[in-house]
């Protein structure tokens, strides 16, 4: 189903307006410029999503050139959070092997992750005021972390993610 947002441009609330109007046990935020490598993606943050202690998770996500555009994020690195393995060639290992593996991470890209409908609404979803742009999903990782749960990355969804192409 395709949804106008009728507002200004304001990615947390468009989000927030969106997942409003679905009623799944789950949300995805996928934005609209990633395009699907392997058709079994959804599944794989499926099966680590629905266990009890993960609040989110993040997928792989690839520039158009191969190159790693998120493999997880880092609070402190650039302004403010960054992301790692950024630019190494899409199947590298990575340092000790973290391109390769499942982990907890600090905080994933809203580009591409699922979260618990319950956990999204009882957290009133991305923060429209303070983050309208930039930082949002930090905020909701930081958020969800705070609550006791987990956050995932996992390498084994990957997607291309032509960043702000659309």
């Amino acid at each position: 189903t395709i949804i106008e947002y009728p507002g200004e441009f304001n990615y947390s609330a468009i989000n927030n307006f969106a997942a409003a109007k679905g009623n799944s046990d789950y949300v995805a935020l996928v934005n609209n410029d990633n395009e699907v490598i392997e058709g079994d993606w959804l599944t794989h943050m499926m099966a680590w999503v629905c266990q009890d202690n993960v609040g989110i998770v993040g997928a792989k996500l690839l520039f158009g050139n191969g190159k790693v555009q998120h493999a997880g994020v880092t609070i402190g690195l650039g302004n403010a959070a960054g992301h790692i393995h950024r630019l190494e060639d899409g199947d590298a290992p990575g340092y000790q092997l973290r391109c390769l593996a499942t982990q907890n991470m600090m905080a994933v890209t809203a580009a591409c992750l699922v979260t618990p409908r319950s956990l999204f609404e009882e957290l009133e979803g991305l923060d429209e005021v303070a983050f309208k742009v930039a930082y949002n999903v930090i905020d909701y990782c930081l958020r969800v972390e705070s609550r006791g749960y987990q956050v995932i990355w996992t390498p084994e969804a990957v997607l291309h993610h032509h960043e702000s192409v659309s």
